[in-house]
């Protein structure tokens, strides 16, 4: 049985992620803890026809606000659509894309959805 991913990039990563991607040009990009699509049994409702990155603001070694800066400069990313979990480990994942929003300089419209330990989003 053959399954097609619905990604449309690829690294996912974003240490790994290339600064330039055509996915990436004028996008709606979400930006996922990696916990979360494991969590949500729907996940898929999220990034439908988005591009994708994930990442773990505890378990990365180095910040990613810089490195999500130049992606999101560099393409003209026109929003950023964060999901975290509730869970203690992913509270700084806000903060990361936040200063990430900051440092690119462009004016793009944040918004941050958090998922339950249940799978339930949380306004």
């Amino acid at each position: 049985m053959t399954h097609t991913s619905p990604l449309s990039n690829w690294p996912i990563m974003v240490q790994l992620a290339p600064l330039t991607d055509p996915c990436f040009k004028e996008a709606e990009l979400v930006i996922a803890a990696s916990c979360t699509a494991f969590a949500h049994g729907q996940f898929k409702d999220f990034t439908e026809g988005k591009p994708v990155l994930i990442g773990c603001s505890k378990l990365e070694k180095n910040d990613f606000s810089e490195s999500l800066a130049k992606i999101l400069r560099m393409n003209r990313v026109k929003s950023v659509r964060l999901i975290r979990m509730e869970v203690p480990c992913c509270c700084g994942m806000a903060p990361a894309v936040r200063k990430a929003v900051e440092l690119s300089g462009l004016d793009i419209p944040l918004e941050v959805t958090v998922i339950s330990q249940k799978g339930e989003v949380n306004p």
